[in-house]
């Protein structure tokens, strides 16, 4: 009995002896600061990646911890937080006043916690388009510990001809939306209307709380809706034409929306010239050959071509006519007959 109860206590001595070298290790591999993702600040789970912690959730909030040597930097701006280190080792968390059990080592850390939320500015207008807007928020005096995790954008739509203020804005129809903040402080409210006048306020949220809204922005007016895709017609494709001559060329008559601008391919040869805001080729060609153009009309919506071919050729080369050769043979048959006459005469 004897030797059995003093195998015991040495195979106890020896399990502590490993357990104790284990907790070592463990500890020595908590990090000086810790980044956690959690919807409070009472939480327990595993610790995510330090360098980048994964929140899927946008209310999952990320929070920055520091290692503290002791809980007297706990305050009316400061929370604290325990870090139960065990055997495996990983790493968990508790509220502070949760004790980790006897065989684990704890760490405290503390991050600052801020009552007062300040309020963001808008201080950009961005990428105004016919359904979204980019707006840039100052957030410097943020706490750094408690980084905001989205912005709450309430958007008021307001009637053509108003000039409103925030006093007044609850009159006008409005959504809300939730976005996640990004590092440029700069986000896009989206579903906007095309043509449509909008003012915008802003919160932000953190693990600390939501802000109070910042100030509204000026009306921002979105762009007009797109038009039509460009149609036209030229009222003539082809066209022969001898060098040395101007071309007749085509008009252009448009059946679908405005064309912004044209343009031609290949460029126009010797002699010939295009104009990009009629569309029209006009000039006198001089080399040789046949040619097929594209003319092409753009507007925003898109891009409309047609066709048009010339030929230019030498022409048929000038020579007498059957009313001069007519002439020239009745002339000279007069002549012969003078002559003969003549001769008879003098005999």
């Amino acid at each position: 009995m004897k030797k059995t109860s003093v195998s015991i206590i040495l195979f106890t001595l020896l399990a502590s002896a490993i357990s104790i070298v284990s907790i070592s290790t463990a500890q020595a591999q908590v990090p000086t600061d810790i980044t956690i993702c959690s919807p409070d600040d009472q939480i327990f789970g595993n610790l995510p990646n330090p360098s980048s912690p994964i929140c899927s959730n946008p209310h999952s909030f990320i929070t920055h911890w520091h290692l503290s040597a002791s809980t007297a930097n706990v305050d009316g701006t400061h929370k604290g937080l325990t870090a139960c280190t065990s055997k495996n080792p990983l790493l968990q968390y508790f509220d502070v006043e949760l004790k980790c059990r006897y065989w684990q080592v704890s760490n405290f850390y503390v991050r600052n916690s801020d009552p007062k939320l300040p309020t963001p500015d808008i201080t950009l207008i961005s990428n105004i388009t016919r359904n979204s807007v980019d707006i840039k928020l100052d957030t410097t005096a943020w706490n750094s510990d408690a980084p905001i995790r989205y912005y709450t954008a309430t958007v008021y739509q307001i009637p053509n001809g108003n000039s409103q203020s925030q006093s007044d804005l609850s009159n006008f129809p409005s959504t809300t939306e939730e976005i996640l903040a990004a590092n440029s402080q700069t986000i896009t409210i989206s579903g906007l209307h095309p043509s449509s006048n909008y003012i915008i306020i802003a919160s932000a949220s953190s693990i600390d709380g939501t802000s109070a809204a910042s100030a509204p922005t000026p009306i921002i007016v979105t762009k007009a809706p797109l038009p039509p895709l460009p149609n036209f017609t030229l009222s003539s494709n082809s066209e022969t034409v001898t060098t040395g001559n101007s071309i007749l060329g085509y008009t252009i008559t448009e059946n679908g929306g405005p064309v912004a601008g044209f343009r031609i391919s290949p460029d126009p040869g010797l002699g010939l010239s295009f104009d990009s805001t009629t569309g029209l080729l006009t000039g006198t060609p001089v080399a040789l050959g046949t040619t097929t153009y594209t003319i092409s009309g753009s507007n925003e919506a898109g891009t409309f071509s047609s066709t048009y071919t010339l030929t230019v050729d030498a022409g048929i080369p000038s020579g007498p006519t059957t009313t001069t050769v007519t002439t020239f043979l009745a002339l000279t048959l007069i002549w012969v007959a003078w002559i003969a006459y003549r001769r008879r005469r003098a005999i």
